[in-house]
């Protein structure tokens, strides 16, 4: 047990955004307030390649106890059941921002400044952009409307 932080990665650009509206729903119903879930906290969308994740890589960067990060604890069981052939993928963060060259080693230059806080404005350095939750969702509802 303690806390993680991790990075959740769908296949396509449309599985991401549809995993973060359904992440949105349960946050409005208040399924993030169990302790025995992973909270979405931020969106970030990369640059250029970090280690194994290439440019253009968008991930919902979910925060809480190590042993609840899968997707059963950010999507009950009715909204995982729409993911079945593409389960996004969890990565640990540490593990994402690995220096490769260092065993055991973080380069925090990957997330130098970015606020991670809950600060609503748009950060973004060399490698990323870091957008908070809602923001995101709100681009992803813009975005839709656009469309029709």
């Amino acid at each position: 047990m303690g806390y993680q932080e991790s990075l959740v990665v769908a296949q396509t650009n449309k599985q991401f955004d549809r995993l973060v509206n359904d992440c949105k729903k349960l946050s409005d119903e208040g399924f993030y307030n169990d302790p025995c879930t992973v909270m979405p906290m931020s969106v970030i969308v990369l640059k250029q390649r970090i280690n194994n994740l290439p440019a253009g890589t968008k991930a919902l960067w979910v925060v809480g106890d190590r042993c609840f990060h899968r997707m059963s604890c950010l999507l009950p069981q009715k909204q995982k059941a729409s993911y079945t052939f593409s389960n996004p993928k969890f990565i640990a963060a540490e593990e994402a921002f690995r220096d490769k060259s260092r065993e055991l080693a973080i380069d925090f230059s990957f997330t130098e400044g970015i606020d991670f806080s809950d600060s609503t404005k748009k950060s973004e350095n060399a490698y990323m952009k870091r957008f908070t939750f809602e923001n995101y969702h709100e681009t992803i509802k813009r975005n839709k409307g656009r469309e029709r």
